[in-house]
């Protein structure tokens, strides 16, 4: 229950965090850093499937809020994210700084391509990705990860003995 709680208020300061001018600091031309992913990506890869795929889904539910995308895109593409790097747990050892930045850059490679497959599904690739695509994703590559290290630092030292039962 207590980590329930603790992950629950990492998903809401982030995403309000992310939504306000605070974070305005840390933006490159019109690209902010996701910093729900890098949440998402944390408490997956510490936690297991369950945890990442409901943490997933919660935090893309926050990130619909600010978002005029379609409803539901970011709640999937978080809750896939989620799991598929709940998979890899096992097998990579993520309390290297390098390994940190390495899954949030295939975390924000996947939001990208997974974001790009439905708007194109959808016939929104025009309207609402395109510029995402060719403008903001590549930026968004390098932001994630470079923010991810001391981001994911952060959260081991002060959420992470937090959720211990």
């Amino acid at each position: 229950m207590r980590s329930v709680i603790v992950i629950g208020i990492l998903i809401l300061f982030f995403g309000l965090l992310q939504s306000t001018v605070f974070i305005d600091i840390l933006r490159i031309e019109e690209v902010k850093p996701d910093l729900l992913l890098i949440v998402v990506s944390f408490l997956a890869f510490r936690y297991g499937a369950m945890i990442g795929q409901c943490s997933g889904f919660a935090a893309g539910m926050m990130q619909q809020i600010f978002s005029p995308a379609l409803l539901g895109c970011y709640a999937f593409v978080f809750t896939v994210i989620g799991f598929t790097l709940s998979i890899a747990r096992h097998k990579i050892n993520a309390d290297n700084f390098i390994t940190s930045v390495l899954i949030v850059f295939l975390a924000t490679l996947l939001k990208g391509l997974m974001l790009g497959f439905l708007a194109l599904c959808f016939g929104e690739l025009g309207d609402m990705y395109g510029s995402y695509i060719v403008n903001a994703f590549l930026l968004e590559l390098v932001l994630n990860p470079i923010l991810a290290g001391p981001l994911i630092w952060l959260l081991n030292r002060f959420a992470a003995p937090a959720m211990r039962m």
